[in-house]
């Protein structure tokens, strides 16, 4: 391994007194897990910080200065997911391993002042445990090498667990917050579509209660000829089917200025036209895919640069000839 790649991965462990306390941010890479639930999302993460471990333990550096595999756990403080159950799962055992994680690397700063002889009682006993769950000595002599060298780590992970633990008893409440902090912060992104929804929904409810003149339907050709039909069956289906309102005037001038569809709408048209009137060009919030935020975004911008849009609608009436449904709708913005 390059010293460079040594560093790096040191640095990735939150180990860095070995490189003059130089910290850089790394990238860990993107990696799918088998399946969607906790525990194994939780398996690949320690998965990889083990073989990240062992790679920068295996180089000429690391065998100079090796770290403990439990230091990058031991300083996680926090997890931004979604509000799915599998991530919350996984955040609450992220936090788990981060403060089991954080007493074996207690203990190891406990044993360079502690009494080797406490230590030493410390891991007989707890030999002795071992020995007794499994049938006796004869049993664990019967395992295969590698078998006995994992059995013996995880006893040496369960001494070295609670000698942290006594040490961190010993600790402040401040203190113990601290070494024990782990926030979740979840996506906020639903909670906004939800209130937005809701804020679109009560105005247009305030609106009708309050018995101001009525919202205008924005229809499209079809409902408008059907509107304007002798049908009074017809003209009550089309007005109890068609919208009207801010969300749907900020989707029809997203469908106009900047549609999904490269090949529809004025997009071309209305960059070129706001450059030359603003002298930089701007892009219309993208209403017209699914994006958190685009109809909030799409207000502001209507209604700072409302002429500017009237302007630009009856330029492209002259290309078209006549309005569509679309931009004659749009123009509801002017007086």
């Amino acid at each position: 391994m390059q010293p460079e790649a040594a560093r790096a991965l040191g640095i990735i462990q939150g180990h860095s007194d070995a490189f003059k306390g130089v910290r850089v941010t790394q990238f860990l890479g993107l990696t799918s897990a088998t399946d969607h639930t906790a525990e194994t999302q939780l398996e690949g993460w320690k998965e990889m910080n083990a073989e990240s471990h062992k790679m920068y333990n295996d180089s000429p550096r690391g065998q100079q200065a090796p770290v403990n595999s439990c230091t990058m756990p031991s300083k996680l403080t926090a997890a931004n997911t979604d509000h799915a159950a599998d991530q919350k799962k996984l955040a609450r055992g992220t936090s788990d391993w981060k403060i089991e994680s954080e007493r074996i690397v207690r203990k190891g700063q406990e044993a360079k002042t502690g009494r080797a002889e406490d230590l030493m009682e410390l891991l007989i006993n707890e030999n002795v445990k071992k020995l007794d769950s499994m049938g006796g000595l004869a049993a664990f002599d019967a395992l295969s090498s590698e078998e006995q060298a994992t059995r013996n780590k995880v006893m040496v992970e369960q001494v070295s667990a609670c000698v942290g633990q006594k040490s961190f008893d010993a600790m402040s409440p401040e203190q113990q917050r601290a070494a024990n902090l782990f926030i979740w912060a979840g996506c906020c992104m639903h909670k906004e579509l939800n209130a937005v929804k809701g804020g679109d929904v009560s105005m247009k409810t305030f609106w009708i209660a309050a018995g101001l003149i009525p919202l205008v339907k924005l229809m499209n050709i079809d409902n408008t000829w059907a509107a304007a039909s002798r049908s009074s069956t017809a003209k009550t289906n089309v007005e109890s089917v068609s919208q009207g309102g801010g969300t749907k005037l900020t989707s029809l001038a997203g469908a106009i200025f900047n549609h999904k569809d490269e090949k529809k709408g004025q997009a071309d048209t209305y960059c070129i036209f706001f450059e030359w009137e603003l002298g930089y060009m701007i892009s219309f919030p993208d209403t017209s895919n699914t994006r958190y935020g685009s109809h909030c975004l799409a207000a502001p911008e209507l209604l700072v640069h409302r002429e500017l849009y009237i302007k630009l609608l009856a330029q492209v009436w002259f290309l078209w000839l006549s309005y569509s449904s679309l931009s004659l709708n749009v123009t509801l913005l002017g007086p």
